[in-house]
């Protein structure tokens, strides 16, 4: 799973602020595919597994990592439902 479409960028959430003069974090980010984490025998902290039904629908989902989400939202299960994005000038998800 490496090396094909990584990227790394800023990680924008919806229910922060940013100071005009600090930048959100960077952080590295994939594209994945349905059932990706249980292929890879990665066990989920909190939420579900994206459904090739949200793929193929062109559904805009998110799947953070354990540090990530405690970092934002102090635990796991509290980055359920949350929105971000990689710019300010693009699509929530």
């Amino acid at each position: 799973m490496e090396g094909f479409d990584s990227n790394w960028d800023q990680v924008f959430a919806q229910d922060k602020v940013y100071a005009d003069n600090t930048i959100p974090p960077l952080r590295l980010y994939k594209y994945i595919f349905a059932r990706s984490v249980a292929t890879a025998g990665t066990t989920l902290v909190a939420g579900r597994e994206m459904m090739w039904s949200e793929i193929y629908g062109l559904q805009p989902r998110v799947m953070v990592s354990e540090n990530l989400a405690r970092e934002m939202w102090g635990t796991p299960s509290a980055a359920i439902g949350k929105r971000l994005r990689e710019s300010p000038k693009m699509p929530w998800h």
